[in-house]
């Protein structure tokens, strides 16, 4: 699922998404110029969000909430995953991170975060083709779940897929075009 750039949208989406599901593992991802690598993030403020989302706005007091916790970290073993992806056949490294950027990508991580620290990870890929190929990106971005699905003990519960699963994705995908025009 993609969640529009804005600061309104994930206090929007996010916290119907988590009520909604319920998920056992969420994976946010983006796109940073700065990485080289898989870069997986352990933590997230919760304020100091001061740069512009793509509607012009900064969050509101700059922060996710006005009661939360300064920072939350992920339980899942980062350094651990980060192992693991760099063990694996893929082509594509991972590194361990501590600074999300204080943009979108980390105030929707500490957004997740503050529903269930155990079951939710971000990982920042490169831009396409530097130096990864979408499908190296792909590749790796299958080890990284796969890595954080072993470690929630996760592996054997996946209900294979079928037609119900692709009638939920269809329905979620309608429910987000929804969410969107009411931004």
């Amino acid at each position: 699922m993609e969640v529009p750039v804005t600061y309104d949208a994930v206090q929007i989406i996010v916290p119907r998404l988590w009520e909604e599901y319920k998920p056992q593992l969420v994976v946010h991802v983006g796109v940073s110029h700065l990485a080289e690598e898989l870069t997986i993030e352990k933590l997230a403020h919760n304020c100091g969000y001061k740069s512009l989302d793509v509607n012009g706005k900064t969050a509101p007091s700059q922060c996710y909430s006005k009661t939360g916790a300064e920072c939350l970290h992920t339980t899942l073993d980062v350094d651990k995953l980060c192992k693991d992806i760099n063990d694996s056949s893929c082509l594509a490294m991972a590194l361990p991170s501590t600074d999300a950027g204080r943009y979108l990508c980390e105030y929707i991580y500490y957004a997740s975060l503050s529903h269930s620290t155990s079951s939710v990870m971000f990982i920042h890929v490169p831009k396409l083709n530097k130096p990864y190929t979408v499908a190296e990106l792909a590749d790796a971005l299958r080890c990284a779940v796969l890595a954080a699905l072993k470690q929630l003990n996760l592996l054997h519960s996946l209900p294979l897929p079928g037609k119900h699963v692709l009638e939920e994705i269809q329905r979620q995908n309608n429910q987000i075009t929804k969410t969107r025009e009411l931004l």
